[in-house]
């Protein structure tokens, strides 16, 4: 669910007197529903996932082609363009920064809800599937939590942070 089809739910024309009627229908077979609504969500994480490596990937080219064409004319630039190739490359690196953390807060609230449905399917219950242990491991009950290892995210993040101090290492020595 993107973040407007949530806006759109939480909108309503009613007014706070009147009864407001359920905003989804209750299905006819809530287990199919849980596991429709988990598996639409696992979907979504994994697209986080590929969209925070894409991202990544495409700061840091930014970045590159910005710095590489501030090097190539360092010589004819005028002082202020000089602070503009400067930090350009440093803002785009930054604003990369920010948006993953985006990302990672909105995957986070995804896999909350994910660990709670994966709680309401007793995925974690032992001997609710499997004789005397539990369908997950016992670690996967903190996924979703500030313990849980997420590493795609905190990988983009020191990637993004490696690229913007060596392109600012780069233009700082051309520049200054």
């Amino acid at each position: 669910m993107s973040p407007a089809d949530v806006a759109a739910l939480a909108s309503s024309p009613f007014t706070e007197d009147e009864p407001k009627p359920p905003l989804v229908a209750a299905p006819a077979q809530p287990l199919a529903a849980v596991i429709a609504v988990h598996t639409q969500l696992s979907r979504e994480m994994h697209d986080f996932r590929r969209l925070c490596a894409s991202l990544t990937l495409a700061t840091i080219g930014a970045m590159a082609v910005t710095c590489l064409w501030a090097v190539n004319h360092a010589g004819v630039l005028t002082r202020p363009a000089r602070y503009v190739a400067m930090f350009l490359p440093i803002v785009i690196g930054v604003f990369g920064l920010y948006v993953t953390r985006m990302l990672h807060d909105y995957f986070r609230d995804i896999a909350r809800v994910i660990r709670n449905l994966d709680e309401a399917l007793g995925l974690h219950t032992p001997g609710a599937y499997l004789p005397g242990r539990s369908l997950y491991p016992e670690h996967w009950k903190t996924f979703g939590t500030s313990r849980w290892d997420e590493p795609t995210f905190r990988v983009s993040a020191v990637s993004l942070s490696f690229a913007i101090l060596v392109i600012g290492t780069i233009l700082g020595a051309v520049f200054l």
